[in-house]
């Protein structure tokens, strides 16, 4: 939804987390590779070949980016734990280190939550549903 405003550097190091997040399961499911791939165009980085970098210059490169780009990798690492309707308590735990990382507070992250839950990935709704889902993003995320 909002991957477009990433750079480069900072879109790699996203897929980098996501990649490294997916994984944390030991599956990565069908929805979360769909995402994946959905993300890598979105950020028109589906042709690129991607740097391997580590955990700790990924959560260093998000930091120097500011509070915004923060606030939308967690939302978007979200959006990819509640893909499949199964949140494990592995992806729990990634998410709950990664936010404790980024200073991410619990307020910030059950604002996430709970748009996910009133609002789905695929919702069918016209476009200005859309539109008002996304200013409501917009409200947390900066």
């Amino acid at each position: 939804m909002f991957l477009g405003e990433f750079n480069k550097d900072i879109g790699t190091a996203y897929i980098n987390l996501l990649i490294e997040f997916a994984l944390v399961d030991d599956k990565v499911e069908k929805k979360e590779r769909e995402l994946i791939e959905r993300a890598l165009k979105e950020m028109s980085m589906e042709n690129l070949e991607l740097e391997d970098i580590s955990h700790e210059e990924t959560i260093q490169i998000l930091k120097d980016s500011g509070e915004r780009i923060i606030n939308i990798v967690f939302f978007e690492l979200m959006r990819v734990a509640l893909a499949d309707a199964e949140y494990e308590m592995s992806e729990v735990r990634f998410l709950d280190d990664l936010a404790e990382e980024l200073n991410i507070s619990r307020v910030k992250r059950f604002q996430m939550a709970d748009y996910f839950f009133n609002h789905t990935e695929y919702d069918e709704s016209g476009l200005e549903s859309q539109e008002s889902a996304k200013l409501e993003a917009q409200a947390f995320l900066n």
